[in-house]
Formats: structure tokens, sequence, C-alpha cells
């Protein structure tokens, strides 16, 4: 079993020998080191290099040769070392700072939650597009032609559309439901229904095939499914933001990552939701 310092051991020889490499000649000099500490431990950094400095509860980026004995120093490889989408997602969300507030209003406009009445959760969560679909196979409101066998008399319609404590429909359910689905659709239309399998799992905010979803919505006579295509810009940016986000962090805590928007530089609007982030985080090194 690797132990975490084991970790951090191992990755400050690794800087030192890819740095090592670097000290032949660079531009007919050799690259001057500084012996920098850290809250991870000491590493040596480059001439010209930038490091990540806490001010209060905001951080900053120094160049390494401006650094000043009374600077804290942030190793990100330890701070971040377990951060996941879920934190980054979660940090966002819980923020109260104008920073912040598009996305989260752009996963709020992608999402449901019960309504107050229903005897759920209010904090279960589920993509807007798995509402949508099975709300038109509800066997609470719709006729049982239309509803999978299934779901006949289904008690628990609601706990399983909303995965309250677990629960779930069966993979019969899903099936049906596909099925269903993809046989009202009108002649012609390509479609799976793995891919609307997909759709009713909750794994698509929002299909690349736009045209399907507006019609399933026509078909079904149902005006705020056949509105979903409005969404895609808000899509476009709550799933860019969420891969952009987590790649900085990818990289800044030095994980080997496929290039990518904002894998080490940022756009200057999501450089706000950066501090949100890091904000946090810092509080655990103090």
């Amino acid at each position: 079993m690797v132990t975490r310092g084991k970790k951090r051991r191992t990755e400050r020889k690794r800087r030192k020998a890819d740095l090592d490499k670097n000290l032949d000649v660079k531009h007919g000099k050799k690259t001057q080191l500084y012996l920098v500490h850290t809250t991870g431990g000491p590493m040596f950094v480059a001439k010209g290099e930038r490091l990540a400095v806490r001010i209060h509860d905001r951080v900053t980026s120094v160049p390494v040769e401006k650094l000043t004995p009374d600077m804290h120093v942030i190793c990100w490889q330890e701070v971040l070392s377990h951060l996941e989408l879920s934190d980054v997602h979660n940090d966002l969300m819980s923020s109260n700072d104008e920073a912040s507030a598009k996305y989260r209003a752009s996963h709020i406009a992608l999402h449901d939650n019960p309504v107050v009445g229903m005897g759920l959760p209010m904090d279960a969560e589920i993509p807007l597009l798995r509402k949508l679909l099975f709300r038109n196979m509800d066997p609470n409101t719709i006729a049982e032609d239309y509803v999978p066998k299934s779901l006949t008399n289904d008690s628990q319609f609601y706990h399983r559309l909303y995965k309250v404590e677990d629960k779930e429909f069966t993979s019969q359910t899903y099936r049906e439901a596909s099925s269903y689905l993809r046989g009202i659709l009108p002649m012609g239309t390509s479609i799976s229904t793995g891919t609307i399998n997909n759709w009713l799992h909750g794994e698509v905010r929002l299909p690349q095939k736009l045209n399907v979803i507006r019609a399933l919505g026509e078909q079904l006579h149902d005006p705020e499914l056949a509105a979903m295509p409005k969404l895609k810009e808000t899509r476009d940016y709550w799933a860019g933001r969420r891969s952009a986000l987590m790649a900085y962090v990818k990289g800044l805590r030095g994980d080997k990552t496929p290039s990518g928007p904002g894998e080490r530089k940022p756009s200057k609007s999501a450089m706000t939701e950066i501090q949100t982030i890091l904000s946090k985080r810092i509080k655990e090194i103090r």
C-alpha cells in the first residue's frame, strides 16, 4: 500500500529529476533554481515559474524570485490530492458569491427537484430530461395504455424517479419505456433504444440530436419537452465549465491529463470560479 507521505516524496523526487534535466543550457546559461518551502514540503523551482501564495482567504500567483519569507506558499498536489468533480460542483453550488451565480443558474435549469407535497426529500435531484420523459409515462396521471406494463400501479413511482433511498426502476421498465418512446417518433427518425435508455437513466442532460427531443415533445404534446433544445447554450456552458475547471485543478496538482480548454490557462471569466474553489480548499491547510 502506497502511503500519502510516500506519494509526496516520490512526487518531489520526480520534480527534482525533471528540473535537473533542464540544467543543461537555456539560452546559453544554466537555469537558476530556488529551494522553496511549501505547505507540502520543500521543492526546487526554476526561475520564472509562478507559485500559488495564500493571502488571507484568497490565492494569488507570484514569480518564485519575488517570494518573501512571510509568504505562505501552497503545494497544490497536497491540497487538491483528493478533489473530485463532485467537490468542485458542491463548492460552486454552495457559494453565495456572484462569480459562481451563472454556474448555479445553469445547473438549476438542467435539473429538477421534487415539489412540496410529494413527500420526497427536497434535495433529491435528477436531470430535467429524465423527469420530462418519465412524466409522460406516469401511472398516476397517464392513461394505462401509454404506461409501461411494469409501471402500472407502481406506488413507488416518484421514489424511483428521483432515486430516493437508492430506489430505481427495473431494467424491464427501462426497456419498455425506451421502446415506447422510440415507437412514437416519426417514421425515419434515426435513434436507437439504447440511446433513449441513456436519457432515461439520467446520463445525458441534453442530447446532441435536438430534433429528436423536439419531435418527442410534439408527439407527446409536451411543450416543455419540445422546448428543451432552447437549453443548448445553457448545457454547453454547464458542461464546458465543469470540464475546464476540473482540468485546471488536475493541472495544478500535476496530473497527466489530455490537453483541453482551461487545463493550464483558464479564461478570465473562469478564474473567479477557480478562486471560489481554491479559497475553500486553502482552509484545509491552516
